[in-house]
């Protein structure tokens, strides 16, 4: 049975799990580059806490999605051109649950 959170817990447990970005609040918005899917950190599934940190999940069911795969919208990153370097980091016999090879991002913007 997985824990309920009250509002401060997330924060919280958010901010302890996601040495990647900061959140500054249960509303800030990230990007799963794996499924595609944009969520809200009140979506995020906590799965309970794994060397002293929580484990974040993205909100997709079946997607192994963490926050090293997460993105800010309209992050830079997301150029078509940094996606195509980014994903040739994907290992395409990866056999984890949920896990798929995205072909490209629908949000990337356009090169400049």
């Amino acid at each position: 049975m997985d824990k309920r959170w009250c509002s401060e817990e997330k924060l919280a447990a958010l901010r302890e799990g996601d040495c990647f970005r900061e959140w500054a609040s249960l509303d800030d918005q990230r990007i799963c580059v794996l499924c595609e899917r944009k969520f809200c950190g009140r979506q995020v599934r906590i799965t309970g806490r794994k060397g002293g940190r929580a484990q974040l999940h993205c909100p997709s069911e079946n997607c192994a999605g963490t926050p090293r795969e997460w993105v800010l919208p309209g992050n830079p990153f997301t150029s078509e051109k940094a996606w195509a370097d980014w994903s040739l980091t994907f290992d395409t016999e990866d056999n984890t649950p949920g896990f798929r090879k995205p072909a490209r991002l629908p949000f990337a913007r356009a090169a400049s």
